[in-house]
């Protein structure tokens, strides 16, 4: 029995990109920040807190294959969650929705949607392509 086909077995992200992180959280920020660590001459990063400012940030670039979304399932007094925030800016294919959930609650995930765990983000390779 493999992973489901959700499950992100590896990141992969176009040299160019920026890279939108969204999370609430600022220990994930730093998880973030420590995985991209020595990308930065081939990738941009952008951190934000707020769904809704992401949302704009994303839908306000032109050439949206350029860029890249790590988002939050769950944002703490926020109305929208990751998965309205990929739908809301067409990020399918460009998306790793990273959550703390248990995995097997998860029943709106589908093969467009593909996930980490947070507790496993240093174990997910990141591949420039």
């Amino acid at each position: 029995v493999g992973n489901p086909k959700w499950f992100a077995e590896k990141i992969e992200i176009k040299k160019g990109s920026t890279v939108v992180v969204l999370d609430d959280d600022i220990v994930v920020h730093e998880m973030w920040n420590d995985k991209f660590k020595g990308y930065e001459e081939e990738l941009a990063l952008k951190s934000f807190t707020q769904g809704i400012e992401a949302m704009t940030y994303i839908n306000s670039v032109q050439d949206k294959s350029r860029v890249f979304l790590i988002t939050d399932y769950k944002f703490k007094e926020q109305r929208i969650n990751g998965i309205e925030v990929i739908e809301k800016t067409n990020m399918y294919g460009r998306h790793v929705l990273v959550t703390s959930q248990h995995l097997s609650d998860m029943k709106n995930f589908n093969e467009k949607t593909r996930t980490v765990g947070k507790m496993h983000i240093n174990d997910v390779p990141l591949i420039l392509i």
